[in-house]
């Protein structure tokens, strides 16, 4: 069920992530692009401790499922951004 769910919410991010970015105004924009920097910098284990241990420090405490699906949505989400980003961009504005 977290494969799966996972999958399937990161293509749904990344996919918005990617439209945005090609579409959209200015502010979004940059804020898409700090999104897919900062998870793309930043190594899995590290985001997967971020939201398990450091998310409770803050008040919001999540069980170890749903921080996982949190933390692997986000990641999908912002490689396959940069994926479908690149594949829409390749495609000539005519075609």
């Amino acid at each position: 069920p977290l494969t799966l769910l996972s999958f399937v919410l990161g293509l749904t991010v990344g996919l918005i992530a990617a439209l945005v970015r090609l579409f959209a105004a200015g502010p979004f924009v940059a804020i898409v692009k700090f999104y897919v920097w900062i998870i793309r910098g930043t190594p899995l284990l590290v985001q997967l401790f971020l939201i398990f241990y450091g998310l409770p420090s803050a008040g919001i405490v999540l069980d170890a499922f749903t921080a996982a699906l949190i933390g692997f949505t986000l990641n999908i989400g912002s490689d396959t951004s940069e994926i479908l980003r690149a594949v829409i961009s390749s495609v000539p504005r005519g075609q």
